[in-house]
C-alpha cells in the first residue's frame, strides 16, 4: 500500500489521475478508481484534458477546435476500451468494511491490478472511537489487509493534517492525518510538495523495499497533471 500525501490544493487527485492515465490507459492494468471527492465525470474531463491535451477551462467551456474535437472522439474511443472501473462514494461517503468489501468483488470480478483512493479522510471507521486518529488508524489497517488479500498495488491518497500547512518547510510523515497507524501500514509514502505554481517535490519518505528521496517533477495546472521534469531548454 502506497500512501501519497499532499496539503490541500497541492494536487493529490492529480496525481491520482496521471497514474491512472499511465498505469492503466498506457500500459493496460485494470484499475478501480475509488473517488469520495469528486464525480466520475469530474475525473473523467481531467483525463480527458491530459490525454487529449486540451486545458481544463476550454473543455468545461466548449472551446474546441476541429482538431480539438478530432481528439476528444479519439479520447472517448481509448475511455471506452480503456479497463478503468469506477466506484462512486461521493454522496455520502462509505464505511471501510462496505468499501473494502466493494474492492474485493471487483477484484475478483475483473482482474484488478490497481486501486487508487481519493481520499483516506473520507473513509468512514466502524464502531465507536473515542478519537478520529483511532478511527483513521482502523481505515488505514483495513485497507492494507484489503490490498494484502487481494493481491493488488493499492495507491491511497491522504490529506495532510492542518499543522503541515502552518510551516513553510515540506511536509513530512507525521502530518498524515494525526494518525501513527497510517505511516506504520503504508509500505511506501510519498508525499507532495509544490514550493512554486508550476514545480513539484515528490518525497519518499517511507519505502519499505527501496530508497527514500526526492523526485523533481512538473505540474501543469492547466490540464492538471504531472510529468517528469525538463530543465529550460529540454
Amino acid at each position: 500500500m502506497t500512501i501519497v500525501g499532499a496539503r490541500p490544493s497541492q494536487g493529490k487527485t492529480a496525481f491520482g489521475i496521471t497514474v491512472v492515465d499511465y498505469a492503466c490507459y498506457r500500459k493496460g492494468f485494470p484499475t478501480l478508481f475509488v473517488t469520495l471527492e469528486m464525480r466520475v465525470a469530474v475525473l473523467m474531463r481531467r483525463l480527458a484534458s491530459g490525454l487529449a491535451n486540451i486545458s481544463l477551462t476550454d473543455l468545461r467551456k466548449g472551446n474546441l477546435d476541429e482538431i480539438a474535437q478530432i481528439e476528444i472522439r479519439e479520447f472517448s474511443n481509448r475511455a471506452r476500451k480503456a479497463p478503468l472501473y469506477w466506484i462512486d462514494a461521493t454522496s455520502g461517503g462509505m464505511d471501510v468494511r462496505k468499501l473494502c468489501t466493494t474492492i474485493r468483488r471487483y477484484c475478483k470480478q475483473y482482474g484488478i491490478k490497481l486501486v487508487i483512493v481519493d481520499y483516506l479522510q473520507k473513509i468512514h471507521g466502524t464502531g465507536n472511537h473515542e478519537k478520529r486518529t483511532y478511527e483513521l488508524g482502523q481505515v488505514s489497517t483495513e485497507l492494507k489487509q484489503c490490498a494484502s488479500k487481494t493481491g493488488a498495488a493499492f495507491l491511497v491518497l491522504a490529506q495532510l493534517n492542518r499543522d503541515s500547512a502552518k510551516s513553510e518547510s515540506r511536509p513530512r510523515s507525521i502530518h498524515l492525518g494525526d494518525s501513527k497507524q497510517i505511516e506504520q501500514d503504508a509500505d511506501t509514502i510519498v508525499l507532495i510538495h509544490r514550493p512554486e505554481q508550476e514545480q513539484a517535490m515528490l518525497f519518499v519518505d517511507k519505502q519499505r523495499d527501496g530508497e527514500v528521496g526526492c523526485v523533481a517533477v512538473d505540474f501543469d495546472g492547466s490540464r492538471g497533471r504531472f510529468t517528469m521534469h525538463r530543465e529550460p531548454g529540454q
